[in-house]
């Protein structure tokens, strides 16, 4: 289960004070243009994460914040651009599992917040824990990735009903019980750590977010919560049915269209374009 997105395009004005501020312009054009300005503030977003995973605050993402942003108008010009804008900052961005866009005066304030009760700075540590029991020495790309899918499945039970905390790596990193959002944005952590290119991608028409990691040259698929499934007795299943394949080679995986969300072919023009210094 995805949490769904909030929107209020309107034009009321609101008095909003900006924890972090990034104004672009540009002709609101498609994510798979890879000169949209809207990449290159993807790109922005992701390298600050990359850059201070030890530091979280800079993301202003403890328990109950609400992080601010301001963009141009011509990137998030109706309800459509704005579904497939927040899809692309959920992507590279792991640490909010709530997000709304207002307009004010012209430009739109994107709100996200991370409604879990932990702050992502105790994530981190759990993730930086576990990979260190995990990651050895001399390990190759893809075992690394193994462990990391392993160790998430491991530790964690599939629950609907656990609250805003399923939502959330805190899910899986304190309480042991998330969702797909869950799943997937530890994942993005953990991938992050051992420094393999990773997004998260969300799919409106299967209401359920996954991974996309660069390995050997290309983006393959990888789904820990699908791996982990929900069994009738309920018997803990640790599977490798959606653990490094190829995008569309999975009869239960769909991508949206560009009418609904972001495309495969958007997310792999975000993932090239935002990890263009090292793939």
């Amino acid at each position: 289960t995805m949490r769904k997105y909030s929107y209020n395009i309107t034009k009321k004005m609101s008095s909003l004070v900006m924890a972090s501020m990034f104004i672009l312009s540009s002709t609101a054009v498609s994510f798979a243009d890879v000169r949209d300005s809207k990449l290159e503030y993807l790109r922005q977003l992701n390298t600050e994460f990359r850059r201070n995973i030890d530091s979280v605050d800079t993301l202003d993402s403890n328990s109950g914040s609400r992080w601010q942003m301001q963009v141009d108008a011509d990137l998030v010009k109706d309800r459509k651009e704005a579904t497939r804008f927040l899809q692309g900052v959920y992507s590279v961005v792991p640490f909010f599992n709530s997000m709304s866009i207002k307009s004010s005066g012209g430009n739109y304030s994107i709100n996200l917040q991370n409604m879990s009760s932990y702050d992502h700075s105790v994530v981190v540590d759990v993730a930086k824990q576990w990979t260190a029991e995990i990651i050895k020495d001399g390990m190759t790309d893809t075992q690394k990735l193994r462990a990391i899918h392993d160790k998430i499945i491991n530790e964690t039970v599939y629950d609907a009903s656990s609250g805003n905390n399923a939502h959330s790596p805190a899910g899986v990193a304190v309480d042991n019980r998330a969702v797909c959002d869950g799943y997937s944005r530890m994942f993005t952590i953990m991938a992050t750590l051992v420094e393999i290119p990773v997004v998260q991608v969300t799919s409106n028409v299967m209401n359920h977010a996954f991974n996309l990691v660069y390995i050997d040259g290309e983006w393959l698929l990888v789904d820990a919560t699908y791996d982990d499934p929900v069994t009738s007795n309920g018997k803990q299943v640790l599977k490798h049915d959606y653990f490094l394949i190829g995008p569309t080679d999975s009869k239960k995986h769909k991508f949206d269209s560009a009418q609904n969300g972001l495309t495969l072919e958007d997310y792999i023009k975000i993932g090239n374009y935002i990890y263009q210094d090292v793939i």
